[in-house]
Formats: C-alpha cells, structure tokens, sequence
C-alpha cells in the first residue's frame, strides 16, 4: 500500500484515490461553468425550450402544419403510437380545438409583429 492515495501512481500501487483528482474535480467544474458563461455572454439567443413565447410559437406551428398535412395527406398520420402517433395527436388537437388553435395563431402573429 505504498502508492495509495499519495498521487504518484507507480507500480502496481496505482491509487484509486489520487490526490491531484480530488483537488482538480471542482477546478474543472469551475472552469466548465465559466466557459459555458462565456459562450452565453457571447451568445445570448436561447433555445425554443427555454423561451416560454418560442416554445408557444413552435407548439401551435406544429399543430397548424399536422393538421395541415392530415388534411391533404391522411395516409401519412394513420399511425396513432410511436414517433408518427406524436403527430397525428397534435394533428387531432388542431382538428377538434380549431377555433381556439386559430386564435393562438392569431394572437401570436399579433404580438410577434407589435415586438
């Protein structure tokens, strides 16, 4: 036990609790956290996720291009499970609640336009 834990990894004594990484570990994280700082000082433009007003934009987007589709090609959004199921529910949203689809689509476009 010679090698453990004093950090120079020589021989078969190699440590599992070496020293420099114990020190190092919040260093890095410290250096990751202000690189990742930097690129979003550099960077300010959020993802749709994030921005609750571009989140809306692309939910009420993919309802009106799902019900769009359905529309003029029902073949493709007969799949009600897996990954076309997604679609075809935000098709069937667009379907059933149209009015109130509409009105989302118009006061977005409204305030997209007044901003």
């Amino acid at each position: 036990m010679k090698g453990f834990g004093s950090g120079t990894g020589s021989g078969s004594g190699t440590s599992f609790l070496h020293s420099s990484t114990s020190v190092e570990l919040p260093l890095k994280i410290q250096r990751v956290a202000s690189k990742a700082n930097q690129l979003l000082k550099e960077n300010p433009t959020m993802s749709a996720l994030f921005n609750f007003r571009s989140f809306l934009t692309v939910v009420l987007l993919v309802i009106c291009s799902c019900t769009y589709v359905k529309m003029h090609f029902p073949t493709l959004l007969q799949h009600k499970t897996g990954f076309r199921g997604f679609f075809w529910k935000a098709a069937r949203i667009g379907e059933r609640l149209s009015p109130w689809v509409a009105v989302g689509c118009f006061t977005m476009g409204v305030s997209i336009i007044i901003s």
